[in-house]
């Protein structure tokens, strides 16, 4: 249950969503069947080619917005919401979640009962009905997620949206990792992210094929690279460390044949299982599950070499190169009348030049 005067404050739901035909219904139901009812719910999508769009404008109450762009972002998306909505207080999810009934008014207790905190989230849960194997390992970063002060939010969270337009934001060229970089500003400004052991969603990731669970994490290192280039960050260690601990890696496994040396195997072999034992181990102590442990164990260097392909990649081929565009998006009314609005991105890009107005 939640405070009574939780009722009287304004709370607007952003939701981001592409191609998510499947699930945005069920999304959009699961907000509006919220204990505490919400100002209004914007969603903002990012150039679907599905039904998206139409599902969403079906939905009663519904405000909708299409980004008119090329190079479409969850940070881009996000801040055309945030622009647009009158809340106290900012509720975003994606379009693959579904939000728990009794959270906005539990999450609104927490986050004003200290004027420092900036945004609250709770806790994401994995839908386990056909998971598949990728799915099941991506849910253990969810799962054992800290409990209290945080860097990191994730795609689900509730801000004062007071503040977070004060910090400018997200960042709209990022491809990932958005809001880690966002989770650093909202501390260096004196402000926490706190995160509470209480249901917020459920998530359904639907990584089919390990092309896609590939692209993700190669999209995370081009992320990092994309922050080193243009954020001062204090965690410089946690951005160069999948690049570092990958190449390391690779020179380890070029020693036996340089030398010629089946001993420098066997060495290289035993390393490598202990690496992967201290991490599955970590795993378990958060997650008690001893299969699962394993294989994040195993798989988590290999996972590193190919946030490494991102980050060399995002460093020789930058994906943008645009300084103070504006952003350009659709406002869909439900007479299937466009109204073409733009607000500025005030974010320092670097990189290749990318059209960004269509």
């Amino acid at each position: 249950m939640y405070d009574d005067e939780a009722n009287f404050v304004k709370v607007s739901v952003v939701v981001i969503g592409l191609n998510e035909e499947s699930r945005l219904r069920s999304c959009l139901e699961s907000i509006v069947k919220s204990e505490l009812k919400p100002e209004e719910i914007i969603y903002v999508d990012s150039g679907s080619t599905d039904r998206s769009v139409e599902i969403a404008k079906s939905v009663p109450g519904v405000r909708v917005f299409a980004l008119d762009t090329n190079t479409p972002s969850p940070g881009m998306g996000r801040n055309v919401g945030l622009s647009r909505c009158r809340g106290d207080y900012v509720q975003f999810v994606d379009g693959d979640m579904l939000l728990s009934p009794d959270w906005l008014g539990k999450g609104i207790n927490i986050i004003r009962s200290s004027d420092k905190i900036c945004c609250v989230c709770g806790l994401v849960m994995e839908e386990k009905e056909n998971i598949n194997f990728i799915e099941d390992l991506i849910s253990i970063g969810w799962e054992t997620k800290p409990i209290g002060d945080v860097v990191l939010s994730g795609g689900c969270a509730l801000f004062r949206r007071e503040i977070l337009v004060k910090l400018g934001g997200y960042r709209n060229y990022l491809v990932a990792e958005e809001e880690s970089e966002l989770g650093e500003r909202i501390i260096n400004s004196g402000y926490r992210t706190v995160r509470v052991p209480i249901p917020m969603c459920k998530h359904k990731l639907e990584i089919k094929e390990l092309r896609q669970y590939l692209n993700r994490i190669k999209r995370s290192g081009m992320a990092h690279m994309q922050i080193l280039k243009t954020v001062p960050s204090r965690r410089k260690w946690e951005i160069f460390k999948s690049p570092v601990y990958s190449i390391c890696a690779l020179l380890l496994l070029l020693l036996p044949i340089i030398f010629n040396n089946g001993s420098l195997v066997l060495l290289l072999i035993l390393l490598y299982f202990l690496l992967n034992l201290r991490i599955g181990y970590k795993f378990f102590k958060n997650s008690g599950n001893l299969r699962r442990s394993i294989l994040q164990g195993l798989l988590n260097y290999p996972s590193m070499l190919q946030v490494t392909y991102g980050f060399f990649y995002e460093l020789c081929c930058p994906r943008i190169k645009t300084i103070n565009k504006e952003i350009f998006f659709n406002e869909l009314s439900s007479g299937n009348t466009l109204v073409k609005k733009s607000i500025p991105n005030i974010d320092i890009q670097l990189g290749r030049r990318t059209q960004i107005i269509r």
